[in-house]
Parts: structure tokens; sequence; C-alpha cells
């Protein structure tokens, strides 16, 4: 019995080694073209060599790369995050792992270019055709059936061409010999990249905290046995080709969850990694590029540029330290020439460094809830060892996120006196805000560009209804949640950063505002919402002027009251955070 299930177990590895095998075979005589397979292949990977913000930046370079040989049959996809993706493919994981390597090998395609899975990607907008044809498929013939057999759970060893030979049934003792072998022969033929990225990829699982060096020694196979019993592998500190695949295709699928990519701030003299799935560029506040989160993960991101000593160093330290977003306890190391951060609690993190290098202070922060700290954390090493101080620092009086066009007007235009955040109540218009307005303003302003007129002021309540001065229609408008439920998420949605931002931005309540070092002031007055989009209050600072307020001010300013919804389900983050936009209001007292 014993020789028979050894001979079953070969049996069932031969034939998905052979399965596999054709699958590479079919792989090849069909080409590296696009297939948007139809059926669920959960196989198949995609080489994503780019990724751009927006479509006709994504087309521009399909053109180029449609133009090169090693990148013809490019296709393009909407991915979740909300960029635009080229990608080669699709391939069985083995090929896709070689031609990646071997692309990147010959500097081909970015070296940071990697394996993404197909549920990254929504719509396909390139080819067109690929919409509406279904693709050819060759069709594989299953093997006969064999039995009885014990089929593995999953393959051990890397898959092996069938040889036309009769099979030779082996010891009991010399399979596991064999597999672990070839296990380590696959190992030796990788090249140096293939090697590092597996140190990458424990570390991002938190297995390994060693160099990335692609030296396999005692941490790394420590690492190594460590994934596989995470996994249920057999436990060997040796990776088959199988385990390596499944150990890289899961860490590239987290990384394509973050949106990772390499920006360039010539202004700021910062080239850095960050998660552009989480953030979007917002507005320079000396010595700061704040990156702002895009949706209700809340996360943020600071780049850090600075002319300096040890002492404006020793400051910037104090400044996000000592600041009301900052967890407290962590890592807070502050040495002679650098500083390190790292602190959570329950509710959110901080995390980040700074370095000063000849005269200039470089470095970045990431903060956000507690329950976005595990992934930001596994990428922190990877920013780190990315980071680049380039030539330049932002002047200590920079202020501008380049798209509002308040900031970019011409020094002849009235300077704002405050600015608020507010949110549409009405189909004509109408705004609530936080009565810190000031009563008297020579004029006032919505969105930056739209005259308006203070019409009802309730100092008791804290509320100011603005009214523009021509009816105009809102994007959208802010509805009473029917009943929130206790203990669940709430958001504020307003202009932070001193209004700097030209598109509000949603966060957690609990934080105490995305700015450095203390809550914006023009955040007040901003809607709080549940997950549901629902409108719960006013923000105004530590608290929240109630729905039950607002029905009153509405009442008394002779405006209809809004409507109420029951939404069973939370919105989705990226809609959550587009609902925001729409219902929320800057409102500007300018000087003149």
């Amino acid at each position: 019995m014993q020789n028979h299930g050894v001979r079953a177990g070969q049996t069932a590895r031969l034939r998905a080694a052979i399965v596999i095998s054709l699958a590479v075979l079919c792989a090849s005589l069909i080409g590296h073209a696009p297939q948007a397979q139809a059926q669920a292949q959960t196989d198949l990977v995609w080489v994503q060599i780019e990724a751009h913000p927006d479509l006709v930046t994504a087309q521009s370079r399909l053109r180029v790369c449609e133009s090169r040989s090693a990148t013809m049959g490019v296709a393009g996809f909407m991915m979740r995050t909300g960029l635009y993706a080229l990608a080669l493919g699709p391939y069985p994981r083995e090929v896709a792992q070689e031609r990646l390597r071997d692309l990147r090998a010959s500097g081909q395609i970015h070296s940071d270019s990697y394996m993404q899975t197909p549920k990254n990607y929504t719509r396909q907008f390139w080819p067109i055709a690929a919409q509406a044809t279904a693709p050819q498929v060759i069709a594989i013939e299953p093997l006969p059936e064999i039995a009885p057999q014990d089929a593995p759970e999953k393959p051990s060893q890397t898959p092996v061409e069938p040889k036309a030979a009769p099979v030779t049934t082996p010891q009991p003792d010399a399979l596991p010999q064999q597999t672990l072998a070839l296990a380590r022969a696959g190992e030796a033929d990788l090249d140096p990249a293939a090697r590092d990225d597996l140190q990458r990829g424990l570390l991002w699982f938190g297995l390994y905290d060693g160099a990335i060096d692609g030296v396999f020694g005692a941490g790394t196979r420590a690492a190594m046995a460590a994934w596989q019993r995470r996994n249920d592998w057999p436990t060997t500190g040796v990776l088959t080709a199988a385990e390596r695949s499944d150990l890289i295709a899961q860490w590239q699928a987290d990384l394509g969850e973050l949106g990772l990519e390499r920006i360039t701030d010539t202004r700021a003299g910062i080239a850095a990694l960050l998660p552009m799935g989480y953030v979007e560029f917002a507005a320079y506040a000396s010595p700061f590029a704040v990156f702002a989160p895009t949706d209700a993960r809340g996360v943020e991101v600071v780049l850090i540029s600075a002319e300096g000593d040890q002492a404006r160093l020793q400051s910037l330290f104090e400044i996000v330290t000592n600041a009301d977003i900052m967890p407290e306890g962590g890592l807070r190391d502050m040495l002679r020439g650098r500083f390190d951060i790292a602190a959570s609690d329950a509710a959110r993190f901080t995390t980040g460094f700074a370095r000063l290098e000849g005269g200039a202070i470089k470095g970045l922060i990431i903060r956000g809830p507690a329950a976005e700290y595990t992934p930001i954390a596994r990428l922190m090493p990877q920013i780190e060892e990315n980071f680049l101080a380039l030539e330049g620092v932002l002047e200590r009086d920079t202020a501008q996120s380049g798209t509002s066009p308040a900031l970019n007007a011409s020094e002849t235009e009235p300077s704002p006196l405050a600015q608020r955040s507010g949110v549409f109540v009405t189909d004509t218009g109408h705004v609530l805000t936080h009565a810190s307005l000031p009563q008297t303003c020579p004029t006032l302003r919505l969105n930056d560009a739209i005259a308006a007129r203070e019409i009802y002021r309730d100092s008791a309540l804290g509320i100011v209804v603005i009214a523009p001065d021509t009816p105009l229609t809102p994007p959208d408008l802010a509805e009473f949640t029917a009943a929130s439920r206790m203990g669940s998420a709430q958001y504020i949605a307003g202009f932070a950063y001193e209004g700097r931002v030209s598109a509000a931005t949603l966060r957690p309540l609990e934080d105490a505002g995305p700015a450095y070092p203390t809550p914006s002031q023009t955040e007040l007055g901003g809607p709080v919402l549940d997950a549901t989009g629902g409108l719960l209050g006013l923000y105004r600072g530590g608290a929240v002027t109630p729905a039950a307020d607002i029905t009153t001010t509405l009442a008394a300013a002779g405006l209809p009251a809004l409507p109420r919804v029951i939404r069973e389900e939370p919105l989705r983050g990226e809609t959550l955070a587009r609902l925001a936009q729409a219902i929320t209001a800057k409102v500007t007292c300018l000087s003149r």
C-alpha cells in the first residue's frame, strides 16, 4: 500500500507537470498578444510595464510601446486605483516571471515593472476590439483520468517536460530528496535581481529583516520556511518554482493595490516611491509638499524639503512629534543629522524620516488610520531604500497647490480674510457654514469664483447661511442619514491646508486634522458624514453641530428641509470621497 501511494503521488505530480508544460507550449504558439480571457483563469497574470494618472498620457505611451518590438501587443486597462495601466500578456505565471526578468534585464521596460493579477484591472481601453471580439483560445484536451491517485494540494517542484520512456517508480525515500534537489537547482539559476526580489517579498510580509543582498543565509532560509508554513507548503527552507511564483505574485498584488509609483518633484528636490493609489498631490506649504488622501482610507504623505541645519532639523522633529495627530509612544529617534518616527495606536499611525545632508533637509512622513498601517509599514523599507534627495529645496514662502484659481491669481487680486468649508443644502446653491466666518465681509465667494452673500446667522447654534447672488446648480446636495449606527465610522469633508487645495478632502473624524501642526481652520463648517454618505452635522473643530440644529436653521432661514435617506450598506471609499467633494463648498471672505 505504501508503494502504491508513492506511485499515485508521483503520477499526480507528473500529470500536473504535463498540464503546466502544455499550457506554456500553448502560450508560445499563440504569441504574446493580449488575450482578454472571458473564463476565470487564476494562473494567468499580466506584466504591468507602466501606469499613468490620465487616459491621454496612457494612450500616448501606448503608441510609443506599439512602435517597439519588445512591447508590441501591449494592452491598456483601467485599474481599481483609478490609474491607467499598460501591460503585456496575459501569461502563465512561470512565463510571465521569465518575460519580466528578461525585459527588465535588457532595459526594455522600467525596472519597477511587475506582475499584476487580472482582478486589479477593470475596463480594457486598448485594443478597442478586445471589448467586443471573443479571443481565440487553443483548447487543450484533458488527460485521461488515472485512478486511483492522491493528487497533491499544491505543486511541489518545478514542472518538467514529460519523457517518452516509461516512468520508473522511485524508492519511498527518493522523491522528497529529488524535489528538494530540483528546488535548489532552480534557485541556483536565479539572476541577482530575482534573488533580491525574493528577499523583498519576504521582507514585505514581515518574515525577513536582513539586508537585500541576494545571499540566502540562515535569516533568508528561516524566512522562507516561515513563508512555507504560513501558506501550507512543505517546510524545507528552500522555495520551489511554484512557491517562488506564489510569493512574488502575492507581493506584487499588494503593491498593485497601493498603486506604488516613482514620483519626481523637482521643486522639492525629491524622487520617491509613493502609494499613489492612496494619495494625490494637493499643495506646497513650505517646508512641506502635501499629498492628500484620495478616498476614505485617509492616508496622507508629506514630503519634507528645506534649507537648514541641525537646529532646524530638531525643530521639524518637534513639529511632527508634538502635533495632535501624532500617536503616543512608538519610535521617535532624533540623532545627529537625522530623525526616524514610527508610532501607532488603536486609531492612527505616523511614520517617516528626515535626513540632513549638505545644508538641506529631505524626508517624508506618512500618516493615516490604524487600519492602513500594516501595508504602509511593510512599504517603508522600500520607500526609504529608493528615496533620493535631488538639487533644490522648497522656499520658506512656498504655498501653492498649482490648481486653485485663487492661488494662481495675480497680485492685484484681493487677499482672503478667512476661508471656511460648507455644505450645499438647496438645488439653487445655498450653503451652510460655521459661524466663525466674519460677519462683515467686503466680498463673499463660493468656490473661489461665485459671488455670494450672507442671508442668515445663528450664532448660538454656530451656523451661517450663504446664498449665491445668482442661483446655481450644485454638483450634489447633502442628505440626512435616517439613523447613525453607534460606533460606526464618521468622516469630515473640507478644504484642508488653509484652503490651498482646490477640492475638498475626506478624512476620519477622529483625526485632529491633516495639516501640520494643528487642524486647519478652513475645515470648519464642512459636512460630517457617516460611512453611507448621510449627513450627521457640521464640523466645528473638536465637535459636531448636530443634524437637529441644521434642521432648525434651515427652517428659520425659510429653506426647505433636507431629505432623509436610508442606505443599508456603506459606500465604497472612492464613491464616498466623490460624494463628499460634490456636496462640499469653499466659502471665502475677501478683503475687498
